[in-house]
């Protein structure tokens, strides 16, 4: 049979744990509203008042009178007053250990959540000194201090979601201004080639590229993400644009003579009074492209896709069609476009200028084009074979 004493011992350190645990469950509710920055007008304070009045009501209903309801039904049963007092302590005991463990998880948890939260302040620290640092860099005139801020800058880009906008900004920022004069068809220099490369392999994300007007001649960009960019009027003669994706970007009146452009995916792209003479844009998918008023003297578009393609006014002399897919491309008013151009080519309701005829596209022969198409592609991209596009209904 248990002293006395001993009875009230247990009951005090049941009544500590109780009392850890409500100041527990207070410390995470006032930390909860630190975190979230309520309002503090008073009908914020009434309700945390409440919501922690609450709490204290149910920790000491469970610790206080829930043991005394339990012992009470089993009056019965237990007769003895001592045995009674014992069972209501033992009951007492279970809800403070049940409180106390609740209460060190609560801190466990607040404590886990303060340091994600201190470790993703000391994270936007470090990436704010790396972006302060590599713009410093790029203002440098010593090479190897610029090329340290583009790699470093790149890190940023493909790292952070918030500072990648602002980070491809400042790159194309530092190769237009790089790259503003004419440097009579010389390659970019090695800094702005750097930059053009971090911005042409950059992870997915928000901001738009952004190289109007600039001068670019030779540069390479074999395989460069350039989807939706604004490459208007960039000088881009003798760039190479292998197996680029150029989806929906503005290229229009832009200089891309002697270009290769093999194999780019050049969808919906606007090329509308560009200079393309001698370009090489074989295997180029040039679906509802916009090449109004282009000038295409000499370019090889061999087995290109012009499906849609609007080549209103465009100049086609000595332009290679062999192969080319001109399905629905609209041709009227090309100039220098002869039947011997049409013949190599193929394709149904296309628009043609008048006394031009175009043969329809060998079915047979279009599983073999599409599949040469993808393993080509495939060898600019590392070399996985794309599977097959859905048909187009």
């Amino acid at each position: 049979m248990p002293r006395p004493w001993l009875r009230w011992v247990r009951r005090i350190v049941c009544a500590m744990a109780a009392v850890f645990a409500a100041l527990a469950l207070l410390w995470a509710i006032l930390w909860l509203c630190v975190r979230l920055s309520p309002p503090w007008d008073g009908r914020t304070v009434i309700a945390i008042a409440i919501v922690a009045l609450a709490l204290l009501a149910g920790i000491w209903w469970l610790w206080w009178r829930l043991p005394r309801r339990q012992v009470a039904r089993l009056a019965l049963k237990i007769r003895d007053p001592k045995a009674r007092a014992d069972t209501e302590d033992n009951f007492r005991k279970t809800v403070g250990q049940a409180l106390g463990g609740a209460a060190v998880l609560i801190g466990a948890g607040v404590a886990y959540l303060q340091f994600t939260q201190q470790q993703q302040a000391s994270h936007d620290v470090l990436i704010s000194n790396q972006v302060s640092k590599g713009f410093e860099q790029l203002g440098s005139k010593e090479l190897v201090v610029r090329l340290g801020g583009i790699y470093a800058l790149e890190g940023v880009m493909n790292g952070s979601e918030q500072y990648h906008q602002p980070v491809l900004e400042a790159l194309c920022a530092f190769v237009r201004d790089g790259a503003q004069t004419d440097v009579g068809g010389a390659p970019p220099t090695t800094d702005i080639q750097a930059a053009l490369t971090v911005i042409g392999r950059r992870k997915n994300g928000p901001g738009r590229v952004d190289l109007a007007g600039a001068n670019l001649p030779k540069a390479n960009l074999i395989g460069a993400g350039l989807a939706n960019a604004n490459l208007a009027g960039a000088a881009l003669s003798g760039v190479t644009l292998s197996g680029a994706d150029l989806t929906s970007a503005d290229l229009s009146s832009a200089k891309l003579n002697d270009a290769t452009l093999w194999s780019a995916n050049m969808q919906s792209t606007n090329l509308t009074g560009a200079h393309l003479n001698r370009a090489n844009l074989r295997f180029a998918y040039l679906r509802f492209t916009n090449l109004i008023d282009a000038n295409l003297t000499g370019v090889d578009l061999t087995s290109a896709n012009l499906f849609g393609a609007s080549l209103v006014g465009a100049k086609l002399q000595s332009t290679n069609l062999s192969g080319a897919h001109l399905d629905g491309a609209n041709l009227l008013r090309s100039e220098n476009l002869s039947q011997m151009q049409l013949d190599g080519a193929c394709g149904a309701d296309a628009m043609l200028p008048p006394g031009l005829t175009l043969k329809p596209c060998l079915a047979q022969w279009e599983p073999f084009r599409a599949t040469m198409l993808r393993v080509i592609t495939s060898i600019l991209h590392g070399g996985t074979i794309a599977p097959a596009p859905a048909k187009s209904p």
